[in-house]
């Protein structure tokens, strides 16, 4: 969603708010997207964004490691499945403290 779709869905919104008179009084609207490097929160999210980089930050130490970028591959059972650098790391659930949607490269 870019900048102008936000544009376009508050113009639209408020004229329809207008009319309806839905809201008594001055108000204001903001129309704005979670934006590119959002916070996957739930299982469902993280499923729908396999196949894209993420960046998860770790609550403690895996393979010397405390945050790691790569490919989402998939969710099995209770472990992220991640492509990092030509190989495969499986990261228990239980380890991660946040998954963001990562730029890409």
């Amino acid at each position: 969603m870019t900048l102008d779709d936000c544009g376009h869905v508050s113009g639209q919104v408020s004229s329809v708010l207008d009319v309806e008179d839905v809201i008594r009084g001055a108000y204001v609207l903001e129309v704005s997207s979670p934006g590119e490097d959002r916070v996957l929160r739930t299982r469902a999210h993280l499923e729908a964004h396999c196949g894209q980089r993420v960046r998860v930050r770790l609550a403690r130490l895996l393979e010397g490691r405390r945050r790691v970028t790569g490919t989402l591959r998939a969710l099995e059972g209770d472990e992220l499945v991640l492509d990092v650098e030509s190989e495969v790391l499986r990261v228990p659930m239980n380890a991660v403290e946040q998954v963001r949607l990562a730029p890409q490269p």
